[in-house]
């Protein structure tokens, strides 16, 4: 998925013509015909392709798109960018560049690093409000047509997602680097609807949703649990149990913690969320 493109030998363009050329003079030179000044050509250098250009249909920052739900799980978008971010979208590109030439590291890797950097610049909000809402990005990379051409950017486009792939429109007419306006809307921001004892364990399931909906708790915040590695739920519950009443501000409260994935990742924080 992520490796070159295989590509097809051929025959070069003067190779080919030497032979053509050849075919067509044997007969006149066997009978000592003169062969006519037509078929006294002379093969020309081809003509030159242009070189690769790695910002071939490179997008800008702060264009805006209509994403179909399953671009969540594509990482190439052939959407055209609106006019302008008046009216209904669902992304914004916030960030665009360019892969260092002949670096080893895989594409996805310079991307994750780059959008997820990027984010709070491209956003206005900062690390604790991202924490507590579903605002998020995704990132695209150049079409096939694009990359043949030598198009070697990726784009990163901030965007809203409450469940699997449904995206969740984005605030009209505000300005890159100031999309929410420095606030998380209830709209966007996260809460938990709770789910009731679903597998026979004893313990409730979470069911995240927005807060413009209906919920029983809203995220209050988050902190940092202190551990080294990877720890186990108990521990996890057991530090919660010592800060989020604290946060939350009331005796009824939830927690939630990162999975594996996201703590090798980088994002350690327990979020504690109050009743409401």
């Amino acid at each position: 998925m992520w490796g070159p493109k295989p590509r097809s030998r051929h025959l070069p363009t003067r190779a080919r013509l030497a032979v053509i050329g050849m075919v067509l003079l044997l007969p006149a030179a066997c009978s000592g015909d003169d062969p006519g000044p037509g078929l006294d050509a002379r093969v020309g250098k081809p003509a030159s392709s242009a070189p690769p250009d790695p910002r071939a249909g490179i997008p800008e920052v702060g264009q805006c798109h209509l994403l179909d739900p399953n671009a969540v799980n594509v990482i190439v978008d052939t959407t055209d960018p609106l006019p302008d971010c008046t009216g209904t979208h669902t992304s914004r590109t916030f960030h665009v560049d360019v892969v260092p030439p002949g670096t080893t590291v895989p594409v996805a890797e310079i991307a994750f690093e780059a959008c997820a950097g990027a984010l709070e610049a491209g956003t206005g909000l900062d690390s604790a409000q991202l924490l507590g809402s579903f605002i998020t990005w995704l990132w695209f990379e150049p079409t096939p047509e694009q990359k043949e051409a030598g198009a070697a950017w990726f784009r990163c486009d901030v965007v809203a997602s409450e469940g699997e792939g449904e995206l969740i429109p984005l605030p009209t007419g505000t300005a890159t680097g100031d999309v929410f306006g420095g606030t998380v809307g209830p709209a966007y921001k996260r809460c938990i609807r709770n789910g009731g004892d679903t597998d026979g364990d004893g313990l409730d399931e979470a069911i995240h949703v927005a807060c413009s909906g209906e919920h029983d708790y809203e995220w209050s915040g988050a902190f940092d649990p202190g551990f080294d590695t990877y720890p186990s739920e108990d521990e996890f519950f057991a530090r919660a149990q010592d800060e989020c009443g604290r946060i939350a501000g009331t005796e009824d409260w939830w927690s939630t913690w990162p999975s594996r994935d996201a703590w090798e990742g980088g994002e350690h924080r327990i979020s504690c969320f109050r009743a409401v």
